[in-house]
């Protein structure tokens, strides 16, 4: 599993804000996409990057389930 491509996916795909926003969903969202917790106001790219990082390794865990 190639995880620097599937993340270089998400970048692509999801693209990067770093002030809240709500998603299609109306979900307070933040970076790549990070919709989990308590979500701030704005982050920094490198706390973008850690919630990435931790989306993609907790979908995994749960892809993986058995």
């Amino acid at each position: 599993m190639n995880l620097d491509a599937i993340k270089a996916l998400i970048r692509s795909d999801e693209g990067l804000r770093l002030e809240r926003y709500l998603c299609t969903q109306g979900r307070p969202t933040i970076g790549y996409g990070h919709a989990h917790g308590d979500i701030p106001e704005t982050c920094t790219l490198e706390e973008a990057e850690d919630w990435l990082d931790a989306d993609v390794q907790q979908a995994i865990r749960d892809a993986t389930k058995s």
